[in-house]
């Protein structure tokens, strides 16, 4: 409470100052749209990522395309191998774990709290556990671990005393509003002989820029070929030291499917879909917010697995109180590719499921399956909507390096790239989302963010700001005689160009905090159209005589009323040297 009265006062202070002092001054620059992104064609060298942070790093050469199914069994060792982490139940208490072991039929779970962990792991909890076969000597084991303590990092090893796996970590979910997760499209491991490589290079990426994701989504075609165990080797190999810390949670989508039925084998998933369906459509709880995972094979076409899962999805979302829903399924409702062959299954999904999420509040549907980046406007009874919370946003994405081009026209997408390699951060803080996508260089392809606790219309929201020398250069400090240029980007969160007035605020001195405090150093008031994909506005500081130490960056949005449209950024700041 008391951070929001600081902001308040500020906020009334500033105005003061605007209004009736007349400080303000019309900051240099140009408002520039946003500028094409790189085209990621030739992205597909595989990198190497240390073994201690993210597990081996991936050599595509040594992976067979398909595995022998009459192997010798001294070709392999009985160490475990491909540990993935998923939810069969609560994310606060339990965690699944999952392996593959060659000729072995048991095998163990060792787990402690990281807080009591010794090498040996003497002082450890065992469970055993009963393989299924998966194929070819391969068995299969999944063990629930029950009865955690929530918000709490456990050490973690299986096999047995012939084999043991690497010690590796998770942690349960706490009991919090604030939170984040990825999204990814399809990954298509073994289409190319680099696909998993990228896909390895892309959650490389994902990892060290924001270490704070607690799990990952994936909207389907996770591997090319379901019955090729060489594409789910490579995409295994790809994902250790990722996925055997923070849990992977799929969908099934049409290149996943097949008679040997390794998707479901593989991943252990909720079994609280439709009876009959258990696995292929679940849905599960984080923090204050509500998953539910389709597979789109049942609901593009009639039949009981249509009626089974669209029942069942009307009575998971209506029992569910979460502020924000999301649901992840494989083919979209919306499309963007020119030459889609699933324009029927498209069109039932959008004619008779697109109701049931949009009158039990979904925010956000994760999509995939047309190999590009793809996010449309709100949208609400087929109609585009203005504000950010006035319908349903859908997001598809495109995770490996199969990519389609040449994107039909709609008046509903905000955004689309093609030939373009992605993932999609998404952070949830009480009332707000925010969410970045990233290519797998790390280039920012799309920023958006929903308020849902703010009466302001958020049509334009601010997504960034940069230090800039006089060449446009990004520098990290001033020194206390310099002069600098402030660039901010400025989200359009509608579907038609807007005018808005940004004032930007730098304050120092004693006291100055993110939030509040110090005094202003300068303020500059730009007046600016932005379009529909956004613009980068630039406002020019030369002050002397700047007092040494941290200085903050507030940004502040109006309409042309003088209305604030959004709540202030003020998540920047930079040094003053002497």
């Amino acid at each position: 409470m008391a951070e929001k009265r600081c902001r308040l006062m500020g906020f009334s202070l500033l105005l003061a100052i605007m209004l009736i002092a007349g400080l303000i001054f019309t900051g240099q620059g140009l408002a520039l749209e946003t500028l094409a992104q790189p085209d990621l064609n030739s992205s597909s060298a595989v990198q190497s990522i240390s073994s201690q942070v993210y597990g081996a790093a991936l050599n595509v050469d040594e992976i067979p395309a398909q595995a022998d199914q009459n192997v010798d069994s001294q070709l392999y060792s009985t160490r475990p191998d491909q540990i993935i982490l998923t939810w069969t139940a609560d994310p606060q208490t339990t965690q699944t774990v999952s392996w593959r072991v060659y000729g072995v039929a048991g095998s163990k779970i060792q787990y402690l709290p990281q807080s009591g962990s010794t090498d040996d792991f003497s002082s450890a909890q065992e469970k055993d556990i009963a393989g299924s076969q998966l194929y070819g000597g391969f068995n299969h084991f999944v063990a629930e671990l029950d009865n955690l303590q929530p918000g709490t990092t456990y050490v973690y090893r299986v096999g047995k005393d012939s084999g043991w796996s690497e010690p590796a970590t998770f942690t349960t979910a706490a009991a919090t509003n604030n939170f984040s997760f990825m999204f990814m499209g399809d990954v298509h491991s073994g289409y190319y002989d680099t696909s998993a490589g990228i896909w390895q290079q892309l959650l490389a990426q994902a990892c060290s820029a924001y270490p704070d994701i607690k799990f990952a989504l994936q909207a389907g075609d996770i591997v090319d070929n379901s019955e090729d165990t060489g594409d789910w080797s490579q995409l295994f190999t790809a994902a250790a030291g990722v996925f055997d810390h923070i849990p992977l949670m799929p969908a099934e989508g049409n290149h996943d499917s097949g008679d040997a039925d390794l998707f479901n084998k593989y991943f252990a998933l909720p079994q609280n879909g439709p009876v009959g369906y258990e696995g292929h459509n679940y849905s599960f709880d984080y923090g204050n917010a509500h998953f539910v995972v389709l597979d789109s094979s049942l609901m593009g076409c009639d039949g009981d697995a249509y009626q089974a899962g669209i029942t069942w999805l009307e009575n998971d979302l209506q029992q569910s109180n979460k502020k924000w829903k999301f649901v992840m399924f494989h083919v979209p409702a919306y499309t963007i590719n020119i030459g889609d062959n699933d324009a029927a299954a498209s069109d039932i999904i959008r004619q008779y499921w697109v109701p049931v999420l949009e009158r039990n509040g979904v925010d956000m549907v994760f999509v995939g399956h047309q190999h590009m980046y793809m996010r449309t406007y709100p949208i609400y009874q087929g109609q585009v909507q203005d504000r950010p919370t006035g319908g349903i946003t859908y997001l598809m994405g495109n995770a490996g390096n199969k990519f389609y081009i040449n994107p039909k026209q709609h008046d509903y997408v905000a955004k689309v790239l093609s030939n373009v390699t992605c993932y999609t951060y998404i952070k949830i803080e009480g009332d707000v989302l925010t969410m970045i996508t990233r290519d797998v260089d790390g280039n920012v392809l799309d920023e958006y963010k929903v308020d849902k606790g703010s009466s302001m219309d958020a049509s334009v929201s601010v997504s960034g700001v940069k230090l800039l020398n006089s060449s446009y250069q990004e520098i990290t400090s001033v020194p206390v005689q310099g002069a600098f240029r402030l660039q901010v980007h400025l989200n359009n969160n509608t579907g038609k160009q807007q005018t808005t007035v940004a004032v930007l605020q730098v304050r120092g001195s004693d006291g100055a905090a993110a939030n509040c405090g110090g005094k202003p150093l300068g303020i500059a008031s730009l007046k600016t159209d932005v379009p529909v994909v956004g613009v980068d506005i630039y406002a020019d500081f030369n002050l002397s005589g700047l007092p040494a130490g941290k200085a903050y960056v507030d940004v502040y949005v109006f309409d042309e009323s003088n209305v604030p449209i959004d709540i202030p950024y003020q998540k920047f700041s930079f040094d003053i040297t002497s």
